[in-house]
C-alpha cells in the first residue's frame, strides 16, 4: 500500500506543474478564450491526478524537468527503498523500523483516512439525496419535448419536482435526472432556460466529469491545489455551460437569461461534492460573461481545439528519457506476495555480499548451487559493505535492485571505493524464491539494457560470437565456417528464408554481409557434398549480450558482445568489438 501512496504524491506534484500551467493559459488569454476550451484544458490535470501511466513523447511539458525525470525514484516514479542496516535475519524484513518506513507507512495511514472520510462524506450525501428522491414528482415527458429538442438530446431525461433541493441541478451516474425545486413550478419562462442549461449538462456529460473530480479530491485530499482546481474546474463548467445554451437560444435572449441565473444565485447547499447546477458558483462572473457573450465564429473554433489538442499532448504525456538513460520502473500492479518475495531475496543477496558467502550468493543464482560454488570461490575475499538498496518491481516475473556500494577488497572483480550495482531478479516455476540471473555495475547492466539489440548490427555481431570457430578470434581471420554459419542464420532470422541453401545463393549472402567475392566452403559442418547445398545448425552457444553500441558515423557501427556461462554473468568467457560497415 506504500507504494500506491508514493504513486499518489508524484501524481499530485504532476498535478500541481500542471495546474499552473492551466491557470497561467487561462491568465494570458482572459477573456479571449471560451469557457468551453477553459474547462477543457482541465482534463489533463484529471487525468494525471487519477493515471499512473502515459505515453511518452517529445512535446510533454516534463521534458523541461528531464534530469529530475531520468534519476531512478525521482518524480513520476515509484520505488522501494530497502534499508541495508536492516539485520537481513529473518528473511521477511520488516521496512516499518526503518526511519524511511516509519514516514511512509504514517503517512499512509494519514492518506487512507482522509480517502474513507471523504468518500464516506459523499457516499452519505449521495444516498440522502437518492433517497429523498421517492416522493419527487416526475414531470410529463411529453410537454418537455421542445426543450431535449432544443438541448440536443436524442432520448428523454426524467426531470422531477422535488422538495429535497433548493435549487435546479444534475443527479445520478448511469441514468441522470434533473432536479427542480418546487417552488419552480408556475415560472414557465425560467423553466426554460433551467431546463436548458441542465440537459446541456446532461447532453455533456458533465455530471459525470464531476463526480470524476470528487474522486481525484478524494485521492489527493492532502492536496491544497486540488481543492482549488476542482472549485475552478466547476466553475469553468458551468460557464460553458451558460455560453451553449446562449448560442441555442441567441443573443436576443442574453438579458432574460442572465436574470435567471441572478433569481437563483446562491440556492445551492450541496457540502463538499460537486454536482452541475444552475446557479451554484461565481455568478457575478458568470453574468459578465453572458452579457458580453459573443457567437464564436467557425476559424476560430477550429484554431482553438487544435491549441487544446495540442495542450493536452504536452500535458498529458511523458517525458522522452534523455539518450543513453536507462529508467527503471515499478508497476503497480505486482502482488503483495510477490514483493515480499523479491524483498526477501534482496536481502539474501545483501548478506551474501557483505558475509563473502559464497554457498548463499550460489543458492540465489542456480537452481544447483553446489556446481557453480568452486567458479565463485575466490568470492570469499569479498570486503564490501552495502549502503542502500533500491528495488523496482518491474512485474510478477522481474524485479530490478539497485545497490550503492562501498568496496574494500573486490576480490579481483570490482575496483575498491563507492559505485552501484545491479542485480535483476527474475520468477521461475521451478521453485518459490526468485532467482538472481545477473550481478553488474551499473554501468555495464545499462548499457545492455539500452543496447537496440533488434538492430541489424547488433544481431549480426552476436551471430559472429555465437559462431566463431577460434577462441582466439582476430579481425579479418574468420573461417569459412564461420562466414557460412553467420550467412544461413541471417537469411532464416531475418530475411525469413529457409535451408538448404544453394552455392549461388551462398555467394550472394556472402557478398552481403561480409563483401566476400566468390565465396565456398566445402567443410562437412555446413555442406552437404551429397546435395550440393548449404545446411544450418544452431550452434550451441552460452549466454550472450551487447554490452556496447554505438554508430561511430559514415555508416559504421561498433558494437561490443559479452559471452557468459556463469548464472550471475560476473565472469565473461570472451569479449568481441566488432565494427561493422554498411556495404554500399
Amino acid at each position: 500500500m506504500t507504494e500506491l501512496f508514493v504513486s499518489i504524491l508524484n501524481m499530485s506534484i504532476a498535478g500541481v506543474i500542471l495546474f499552473g500551467i492551466v491557470m497561467l493559459l487561462r491568465r494570458a488569454l482572459g477573456r479571449m478564450l471560451p469557457a468551453v476550451y477553459q474547462y477543457l484544458l482541465w482534463l489533463p490535470f484529471l487525468f494525471r491526478l487519477l493515471v499512473p501511466y502515459s505515453l511518452p513523447s517529445v512535446f510533454s511539458v516534463f521534458n523541461l524537468f528531464h534530469q529530475k525525470m531520468a534519476r531512478p525514484g525521482g518524480a513520476l516514479l515509484s520505488v522501494v527503498y530497502l534499508d541495508a542496516d536492516l539485520a537481513p535475519q529473518p528473511l521477511a524484513p520488516d521496512t516499518s523500523s526503518t526511519m524511511t518506513g516509519v514516514l511512509l507507512r504514517a503517512g499512509c495511514s494519514l492518506w487512507l483516512a482522509g480517502v474513507a472520510v471523504l468518500v464516506l462524506l459523499f457516499a452519505v450525501q449521495y444516498l440522502r439525496l437518492a433517497a429523498a428522491l421517492r416522493t419527487a414528482r416526475p414531470l410529463p415527458p411529453a410537454a418537455l419535448v421542445p426543450c431535449f429538442t432544443q438541448a440536443g438530446l436524442h432520448r428523454p431525461v426524467a426531470v422531477v419536482y422535488t422538495r429535497a433541493v433548493s435549487g435546479p441541478m444534475v443527479f445520478g451516474l448511469l441514468r441522470p435526472k434533473v432536479l427542480l425545486p418546487v417552488i419552480l413550478e408556475g415560472q414557465e419562462a425560467q423553466r426554460r432556460y433551467i431546463l436548458l442549461h441542465e440537459l446541456v449538462h446532461v447532453r455533456r456529460r458533465d455530471y459525470l466529469i464531476l463526480q470524476v473530480s470528487n474522486l481525484a479530491l478524494a485521492l489527493h485530499w492532502f492536496n491544497p491545489v486540488v481543492w482549488l482546481a476542482r472549485d475552478r474546474m466547476a466553475q469553468d463548467i458551468e460557464r460553458a455551460c451558460d455560453e451553449t445554451v446562449l448560442a441555442i437560444v441567441g443573443s436576443a435572449e442574453q438579458l432574460d437569461y442572465a436574470q435567471a441565473l441572478v433569481d437563483w444565485a446562491g440556492r445551492h447547499r450541496f457540502g463538499l461534492a460537486a454536482y452541475a447546477a444552475f446557479g451554484e458558483r461565481d455568478v457575478t462572473a458568470r453574468v459578465r460573461r453572458i452579457l458580453a457573450w459573443k457567437r464564436l465564429p467557425r476559424w476560430a473554433g477550429t484554431l482553438l481545439s487544435a491549441a487544446v489538442v495540442a495542450v493536452f499532448l504536452c500535458t498529458a504525456t511523458n517525458p522522452v528519457i534523455a539518450d543513453n538513460t536507462y529508467l527503471p520502473v515499478s508497476s503497480p500492479f505486482v502482488s503483495e506476495a510477490q514483493k515480499e518475495r523479491f524483498r526477501q531475496t534482496a536481502y539474501r543477496l545483501q548478506q551474501a555480499l557483505e558475509a563473502g558467502d559464497v554457498p548463499l550468493l550460489t543458492e540465489q543464482a542456480s537452481m544447483d548451487g553446489d556446481y557453480f560454488e568452486p567458479l565463485y570461490a575466490g568470492l570469499s575475499d569479498l570486503e564490501m559493505q552495502v549502503e542502500d538498496m533500491r528495488l523496482f518491481f518491474n512485474s510478477e516475473q522481474s524485479a530490478e535492485l539497485y545497490l550503492n556500494v562501498a568496496v574494500a577488497d573486490g576480490a579481483g572483480l570490482y575496483e575498491p571505493g563507492q559505485g552501484t550495482l545491479v542485480a535483476h531478479m527474475s520468477q521461475t516455476g521451478y521453485r518459490e524464491q526468485p532467482l538472481v540471473d545477473c550481478l553488474m555495475t551499473r554501468q555495464k547492466y545499462e548499457g545492455i539494457r539500452l543496447a537496440d539489440t533488434d538492430s541489424e548490427a547488433a544481431r549480426l555481431a552476436l551471430r559472429l560470437c555465437a559462431n566463431l570457430e577460434q577462441p582466439d578470434f582476430v579481425a579479418d581471420s574468420l573461417s569459412p565456417v564461420t562466414v557460412a554459419r553467420v550467412c544461413m542464420a541471417s537469411a532464416i532470422e531475418d530475411k525469413g528464408e529457409s535451408g538448404p541453401f544453394s552455392p549461388k545463393r551462398m555467394e550472394e549472402l556472402a557478398r552481403e554481409y561480409f563483401s566476400l567475392e566468390g565465396f565456398s566452403c566445402r567443410d562437412p559442418a555446413v555442406y552437404d557434398a551429397a546435395s550440393g547445398t548449404y545446411f544450418y545448425t544452431e550452434a550451441p552457444a552460452p549466454a550472450m549480450r551487447v554490452t556496447e553500441l554505438e554508430d561511430t558515423g559514415g555508416g559504421e557501427m561498433r558494437v561490443v558482445v559479452e559471452c557468459y556461462d556463469d548464472p550471475l554473468c560476473l565472469y565473461p568467457l570472451r569479449r568481441m568489438e566488432c565494427r561493422l560497415q554498411r556495404a554500399g
